[in-house]
């Protein structure tokens, strides 16, 4: 972000939650998945809160026994991260 602290802050996930809500309240699918070992579990857990406060829909998934490893949460989810994607085009 070029030392910029300003842009870093408009960036976070957060600003642009807040930001589009509105647009993100509608067709559009958001999943948070994260590992019940993963350091940011708790950072994640405060997102989800915000995401709610904002009238966000998501879903939240802790997955057991997986930390800060994308391939470990993808395989902690099984069959159930195939049903999002299913979910996500169907009407495609």
């Amino acid at each position: 972000f070029g030392n910029d602290q300003d842009y870093f802050k408009a960036q976070s996930p957060w600003k642009l939650a807040e930001k589009n809500a509105h647009l993100l309240r509608h067709n559009t699918m958001i999943r948070m998945a994260v590992g019940e070992r993963d350091q940011l579990l708790q950072a994640n857990m405060r997102f989800s809160e915000h995401m709610s406060y904002l009238r966000i829909p998501h879903s939240f998934q802790v997955v057991p026994d997986a930390g800060h490893n994308p391939l470990a949460v993808y395989r902690g989810l099984g069959t159930m991260n195939w049903l999002f994607y299913q979910r996500a085009f169907e009407h495609f």
